[in-house]
């Protein structure tokens, strides 16, 4: 039995009359908040838990700090093309005293907020346009009442304590200027989010944090849209601390941080991926773990039915990339296919990942349908095995979780969210292990 496996039979159950909202997100069952009692540091600091899905909000309450004060979202990726602004060379004019730069089929005004101001052969410009996101479940990103506006992309290499750095400017409200706009640098260094906001306002309206990625290589700027709140909801169930601003109610590691790894394009349908990208997300999570030394747990609560388990090209990348990184772990949805035999689906055929079912605990029938059930139960959607010797496990899998603030409903359900919990107890097992010294070990 794996190690995982042990900790998730381990849960001890609250009394039957004891139902609050703790329990609309149970660390109970898998034994998670029993292993947190016995070693509060065990609670997953120190390692990363990458979220390969629709974004993660880092802004969300919940998904802003570790247990120990760190910054949750240490980096967030978009690997489906859909941040993508390609920038040009611009050319600049005056009207009167104000700057005007062109390129890219627009112009944008006024004069940067930085001295020195970067130099002019080194500016391009983009622009995002609302229409892309027509499909997503955000398409007004400045939640201004309309999804036509067009926000201009500024991206030049300014001088910053002697040093020479790419910055980009984002003309957040669609007024067609950035003097009022602050440079944002690479959101790996800065853990700043960038916030669109509404003409004539000083904050940002928080439709949602988005991060930049900068590559001045290819002339693009990246953005990381978590307009999908699948992404933010499965990072609250494996790490979020403090969900919703409330004392204690946490997810299954809350100290450890995140990795964003958009792999669902939020315009199509379902937040469709390709293998592709999935790849190049799970080789992310891989080299992060390498060159920093750190245990990464993946969470995929992604995938499709497959005709032949454990065959499909995803699989056996995911098996490649497992057997390649040593302190890369990963857990993912078995799918929602069930109750039929043989309906796991991929990449949860994979034969290094920990592939979760789905399972109504009475907690959870009682919290959040009112419903008395006699004992736990699998949900009868949860994919079955046959031809695969998955799912590895079960865990609970509804739950009231982080969401985006253009979110209304906190809760969803399916195997996609017993993975978080498998992924938050190996980032338990793993903490447990490098402040065990064991890792250490390991590594030599």
């Amino acid at each position: 039995m794996s190690l995982v496996a042990v900790l998730l039979t381990t849960g001890m159950a609250r009394g039957k009359d004891e139902v609050n909202y703790y329990d609309l997100l149970s660390t109970d069952r898998i034994g998670a908040s029993k292993f947190i009692t016995d070693h509060p540091t065990w609670d997953g600091r120190g390692v990363v838990v990458a979220i390969l899905d629709t974004g993660v909000d880092m802004t969300v309450p919940g998904l802003q700090k570790t247990s120990t004060g760190e910054v949750k979202v240490i980096d967030a990726r978009d690997f489906t093309g859909q941040g993508v602004v390609h920038v040009k060379e611009v050319e600049e004019s005056m009207e009167g005293s104000e700057p005007i730069l062109s390129g890219s089929g627009g112009v944008v005004r006024g004069h940067l907020k930085l001295s020195p101001a970067p130099q002019l052969e080194s500016l391009r410009l983009g622009f995002i346009d609302e229409r892309r996101f027509q499909n997503s479940q955000v398409p007004d990103l400045n939640d201004n009442g309309s999804s036509r506006d067009r926000f201009a992309v500024l991206l030049g290499k300014v001088l910053i304590e002697g040093k020479e750095v790419w910055q980009v400017w984002v003309d957040t409200d669609g007024d067609g200027h950035v003097d009022d706009e602050e440079a944002m640098g690479e959101y790996a260094e800065t853990l700043k989010p960038l916030v669109f906001r509404r003409q004539g306002t000083e904050a940002g309206t928080p439709t949602m944090g988005v991060a930049i990625h900068l590559d001045p290589k290819r002339n693009e700027v990246v953005f990381h849209y978590p307009d999908g709140s699948h992404g933010s909801h499965c990072a609250g169930i494996a790490s979020g601390f403090e969900i919703q601003g409330r004392k204690g109610y946490n997810g299954i590691a809350p100290g450890a941080r995140v990795l964003s790894l958009k792999i669902g394009d939020n315009t199509l349908a379902g937040g469709a991926t390709v293998t592709e990208s999935m790849k190049r997300a799970i080789e992310f999570a891989g080299n992060y773990s390498k060159e920093h030394n750190v245990p990464v747990v993946m969470n995929v609560s992604y995938g499709i039915g497959t005709e032949r388990e454990g065959e499909s090209d995803i699989d056996q990348v995911a098996d490649r990339l497992l057997q390649r990184f040593p302190l890369l772990a990963m857990a993912t949805s078995a799918g929602n296919a069930g109750p039929g035999l043989s309906t796991v689906g991929t990449p949860a055929g994979a034969d290094l990942a920990f592939s979760a079912g789905a399972l109504l605990t009475r907690e959870n029938a009682q919290g959040l349908y009112g419903a008395r059930i006699a004992r736990d139960v699998i949900f009868y959607f949860s994919s079955r095995g046959g031809e695969l010797a998955k799912p590895n496990g079960l865990a609970p899998g509804v739950a009231a979780s982080t969401v985006p603030n253009w979110e209304t409903w906190p809760t969803m359900r399916g195997t996609s969210m017993a993975s978080p919990q498998c992924a938050g107890a190996m980032a338990l097992l793993a903490s447990a292990s490098i402040q065990d010294d064991g890792l250490r070990k390991f590594n030599g």
